[in-house]
C-alpha cells in the first residue's frame, strides 16, 4: 500500500454528555471492551469515489495500536445488513503497525460504504492511527476532483466556478490555465456549471 486516504484525524467524534472528542496527534485510549464504531455515514469511506476518478488497484486498511485490540473491517449498502470483510485480534505491548488487504475496488458491491470497528481487549489499549490506504499504478493521469458543501450557499459557489471559467477563457487565471491546458479542460467547468 502506498498511498493516505483518511485516517484518525479525518473522523467526526460527536460531543455530549456520553461522547468524547480525543485530543489530535495524540493516541486514543480505550478501556477493556470500549469500541470505536466508525459505521455512521459521516465517518465511513464511500470507495466509489475514489474508484471512479483513478487507477486506484485494491485498498486496505492500516492500523497503529498498542495493547490487546480486536479490529472488524466491514462493506455495507443502503437496504443491506453489513458484511464482514476482515477480523483480526492484534496484540502487542509496543506501538506496532499492521495491514489488512481488502481486495479491489472492482470486487466491492457498487454504493458500498466501508468502516471499522474497534474493541479493546484489555485496559489501556491505545488507538494511535487507522488510514484507509489504497495501492496505485506508478505512472497515473493525474486528476482532480473538488467536492464543495455549499451549506445553502449555492448560488455563490456558481458564481464563483462562472468567474472561474471566465478567467480560464480569458488565460488570465494561472491556476487554471496551467491545470487546464486544452480546450475539452476548459469545458470542464462550462460543464460543471451546465449539470449545476
Amino acid at each position: 500500500m502506498s498511498n493516505g486516504i483518511a485516517g484518525m484525524s479525518d473522523l467526526f467524534f460527536a460531543e455530549g454528555a456520553d461522547n468524547f472528542r480525543p485530543e489530535l496527534g495524540r493516541p486514543l485510549t480505550l478501556l477493556n471492551q470500549e469500541f470505536l464504531d466508525t459505521g455512521s455515514l459521516r465517518n465511513s469511506f464511500f470507495p466509489q469515489v475514489l474508484s471512479s476518478q483513478s487507477q486506484v488497484v485494491d485498498i486496505g486498511l492500516c492500523v497503529r495500536w498498542r495493547g490487546r485490540i480486536q479490529f472488524l473491517v466491514y462493506v455495507s449498502r443502503q437496504g443491506d445488513a453489513p458484511m464482514l470483510l476482515a477480523e483480526r485480534v492484534l496484540s502487542t505491548g509496543e506501538p506496532a503497525t499492521d495491514r489488512f488487504a481488502l481486495g479491489t475496488l472492482e470486487s466491492l458491491p457498487r454504493g458500498a460504504r466501508l468502516f471499522w470497528i474497534a474493541r479493546a481487549l484489555d485496559d489501556q489499549c491505545e488507538i494511535l492511527d487507522v488510514t484507509w490506504e489504497t495501492r496505485a499504478p506508478v505512472a497515473t493521469e493525474g486528476r482532480m476532483v473538488v467536492v464543495l458543501r455549499t451549506f445553502g450557499r449555492t448560488h455563490h459557489i456558481l458564481s464563483l466556478l462562472g468567474q472561474f471559467n471566465d478567467q480560464a477563457g480569458r488565460g488570465t487565471h494561472d491556476a487554471v490555465q496551467s491545470n487546464a491546458d486544452s480546450d475539452d479542460d476548459r469545458g470542464l467547468y462550462r460543464d460543471i456549471l451546465a449539470a449545476a
